[in-house]
């Protein structure tokens, strides 16, 4: 098997046409001699037939004219015994003239029963009364024509035969006319029914007497073993062991089986078959040389044997040339077939045939169309690709310097809310040392002034503070407002580029069935379909990285959508916490405000400074407390401001991978565009 696997599809090819008519030749040989040797047994045996009923046929008109012409003579004797006086002289007269005119008559004569005479021509001596011969007593039996047993004649050394017809008077037999005839008229006969057919004849009659024979001095002589010897002057052919071996079909014949399967005579074997002539027995013999029919059949076989070599020699030269032009399509299809493989997409398959090849090269042709649009559209999408993951690099880097700035504000913030903290604690241990001033107010005055005036410095400063924080909170507001606005922008740029990875998703989706359309069909190629093969596995493999990268870039939009849902709950719970900073800031606006009245007011009304320790205690007592309030609220104004860095900080980072899977999938189109390049669109 590995042996014909290892073939050329020529050698093949031309192996199964050369067995495939070698087959038919040797099958229509076959059957054509099968056929034609029962053709010709068939006609051996009908030829045998045929001659024998022709010759029987024949044979049977002769002996019907010496019936008709016997049955004229009787009727004329007939109308001669009619007269009152019979005139035997005109009997004697019509068998001269009848014996005169038929050569084949050896004697025509007229039995009269009445007297016992012979009347016969030519005149013979004969003394025997006629009533006491066979013929009339055949004639008294059966009143009828009647053929009489062969003899042989010792006076002339002829054989013959006799045929008789009664005579009637008033319906009363009174007499027999008859011939004595030659058989040499019916050997004349058989020679010519030979001469005409490849036959040979016998004539035998009923006791085997051969009447007339193509065997040379067969004439007259005995075939029969059991009438050997039995009639007077007649000789066996042969001795009687080799008649009982030789013409035993001719006892067969008798018996109802007229087919002669075998008969040898001088060295020649015969076939024949035995026909009978009913009116006086005779069988007719009729053989054919087997063989002739034995060198038909040769001569047949050599001739099958003959046809046998021509067919095979015209199938093996039909084979050659038709393996040969199937190699030649195969070598066209294998140039077109390595011009693809190399990347060539224009090169066509052309055929001026219109067969199965010219629908295989149309198929193909197909193909190639339909590669190189998907080629193209590879590479439309490719540049496309490109163009958006180019434009997902610049909004990711947009993003993350927007991010960077809002860091850098929320840097800021903290600072002064650090600041502002410091300032707080500050503002809270003078409040505490201004309590401890007050319970000595009444010994230190005056020190208690110069402390006002030292509180007031520092109150004028605190305002200055107070203002310089709102001012950070109205820019921190903007900075979130803006961070609120970039935040959005980033969501729809996300969203817009999740589409387009949906869009290349589908690309890849499609991209990779034609991929595997084409392997299925280079699949069906089979061997000559590897070339398309590799550069369907090629396309599918770039669709499958396609795919994987469009995965990735859809899982990182993803995680930017999530962390910039909730970079915006955070920057909303920031803008709430900015606002509640904001009413506190004008609390301690407020609040320095008054305390600034307070100190102008006490400075103006030092002298009612100890009437009013008490007012003084309380009211220090509540700004402890609103300082209190506002130092907690810085340090969570602070804590959430490092939330919001870090969440910035999370969210830069996820724009930097952005940027890199960005750059990552340009790097995959650019090596996309470059392998689609290579392709001859």
């Amino acid at each position: 098997m590995n042996i014909f696997n290892n073939l050329t599809i020529k050698t093949k090819w031309m192996m199964f046409i050369s067995l495939t008519v070698i087959l038919a030749v040797v099958i229509t040989v076959i059957f054509s001699q099968w056929t034609v040797r029962n053709i010709l047994t068939e006609e051996n045996e009908q030829t045998s037939s045929n001659n024998a009923k022709n010759a029987v046929d024949q044979v049977s008109l002769g002996l019907e004219n010496y019936e008709t012409n016997l049955l004229q003579f009787g009727q004329v004797i007939e109308t001669i015994l009619q007269n009152e006086q019979v005139d035997y002289l005109q009997i004697d007269k019509i068998t001269r003239t009848l014996k005169e005119n038929n050569k084949n008559y050896l004697s025509v004569y007229y039995m009269d029963f009445n007297t016992g005479k012979l009347h016969v021509t030519p005149q013979i001596d004969y003394e025997w009364d006629v009533r006491d011969s066979q013929t009339f007593s055949k004639l008294n039996a059966n009143p009828n024509l009647q053929w009489m047993d062969v003899y042989l004649d010792t006076g002339v050394n002829k054989l013959m035969t006799s045929v008789i017809a009664p005579v009637f008077k008033n319906d009363e037999l009174v007499g027999a006319v008859g011939y004595d005839i030659d058989f040499s008229t019916i050997g004349t006969i058989r020679e010519g029914i030979e001469a005409k057919s490849s036959s040979k004849l016998m004539i035998v009659d009923p006791n085997g007497l051969i009447i007339s024979s193509f065997i040379e001095d067969g004439d007259g002589k005995n075939i029969i073993a059991d009438n050997s010897g039995e009639i007077e002057g007649v000789t066996d052919l042969l001795d009687t062991a080799k008649l009982e071996a030789e013409f035993k079909w001719l006892s067969d014949a008798k018996n109802g089986s007229n087919k002669i399967e075998q008969f040898e005579w001088n060295e020649v074997n015969y076939t024949g078959e035995v026909q009978v002539i009913e009116k006086n027995n005779w069988q007719i013999v009729s053989l054919v040389d087997a063989n002739s029919y034995a060198q038909q059949l040769k001569d047949l076989t050599i001739a099958g044997w003959i046809s046998l070599v021509i067919g095979l020699i015209i199938g093996c030269l039909i084979a050659y040339f038709m393996a040969r032009k199937l190699v030649e399509i195969f070598n066209n299809f294998k140039k077109v077939f390595e011009k693809t493989a190399s990347g060539d997409f224009i090169s066509r398959f052309e055929t001026k045939s219109n067969d199965e090849i010219a629908d295989l090269a149309n198929h193909y042709n197909k193909m190639l169309d339909e590669v190189r649009n998907l080629i193209n559209q590879v590479n439309e999408n490719s540049l496309q690709i490109q163009h958006s993951s180019n434009s997902l690099a610049i909004i990711a880097k947009e993003n993350e310097q927007a991010l960077n700035n809002v860091s850098n504000s929320i840097e800021e913030i903290a600072m002064n809310t650090s600041t502002q903290a410091e300032k707080m604690h500050d503002g809270s241990t003078a409040i505490h040392v201004l309590a401890d001033g007050i319970e000595s107010i009444e010994l230190k005055t005056q020190q208690m002034v110069n402390d006002a005036d030292e509180a007031l410095v520092e109150v004028h400063s605190s305002i200055g503070k107070v203002q310089q924080l709102e001012t950070s909170y109205a820019n921190l507001e903007r900075a979130f407002n803006e961070v609120t606005v970039v935040t959005g922008q980033l969501d729809g740029k996300t969203k817009s580029i999740s589409k387009v990875t949906d869009v290349i998703a589908q690309i890849t989706e499609q991209t990779n069935l034609l991929a595997l359309n084409a392997s299925i069909e280079a699949a069906r190629a089979g061997e000559h379909g590897k070339g398309f093969a590799v550069v369907a596995d090629e396309v599918r493999s770039l669709a499958e990285s396609s795919k994987a990268a469009t995965t990735n870039i859809q899982q990182i939009i993803l995680s930017i959508l999530e962390d910039t849902e909730q970079l915006v709950q955070v920057m909303k719970q920031t803008n709430e916490i900015s606002e509640d900073q904001k009413s506190a800031v004008n609390t301690v606006d407020n609040a320095i405000k008054q305390l600034s009245d307070t100190l102008e007011n006490m400075k103006v009304s030092i002298s009612n400074t100890m009437e009013n320790v008490s007012t003084m205690q309380q009211q220090k007592n509540v700004v402890v407390s609103s300082i209190a309030v506002v130092n907690e609220m810085t340090t969570e104004v602070t804590a959430e401001t490092q939330e919001i860095a870090s969440s910035i900080e999370e969210q830069t980072s996820a724009t930097s991978e952005v940027t890199m899977h960005a750059t990552h999938l340009n790097n995959q189109v650019e090596k996309l565009t470059e392998s689609v390049s290579k392709f001859k669109l």
